[in-house]
């Protein structure tokens, strides 16, 4: 098991972090990849779980201390066209051979470099940071995170 050799090799902490199921967003996203036949590239799903993951933590003998959600836009999973273009373009399990490289660069990694950031990116940070912990967020947030230290 992967949290096991996490804890291993830790000096001290283990953190993970994974797509939220209780997010609406999930489902959907998890059909598209059924309709169209993607392959699953976001994970194992048996960790999409927050309670699954925290009681998992403990079982390997890591003691929880924090946990909540992160990237939480206020809105579900982007799953929809834009989705199944990328994935049909980028994804493993359609074509053997990608017609093209993916272009992952994004804007963000610019305005990390120089940090100057958009308002509304700051905005949503700012929403982000302030409620992370715990678990309110999670209905709206397409990732958590769980901290573990070792026992």
């Amino acid at each position: 098991m992967y949290l096991k050799e996490m804890k291993r090799i830790s000096d001290n902490f283990v953190l993970l972090v994974t797509c939220n199921n209780f997010q609406p967003g999930y489902p959907w996203h998890r059909l598209i990849h059924k309709v169209f036949g993607f392959s699953w590239t976001h994970g194992q799903v048996e960790y999409n779980h927050v309670t699954r993951v925290r009681r998992l933590f403990r079982d390997v003998g890591l003691e929880v201390v924090e946990y909540g959600a992160i990237d939480t836009p206020g809105w579900p999973d982007p799953s929809g066209p834009r989705d199944i273009r990328l994935h049909r373009r980028y994804g493993k399990g359609i074509n053997t051979e990608l017609k093209e490289k993916p272009d992952w660069d994004v804007p963000i990694i610019q305005y990390a470099k120089t940090g100057q950031y958009p308002g509304w990116m700051k905005a949503l940070g700012k929403w982000d940071m302030t409620f992370r912990k715990g678990i309110f967020k999670l209905p709206l947030s397409h990732l958590f995170y769980v901290v573990g230290i070792k026992k």
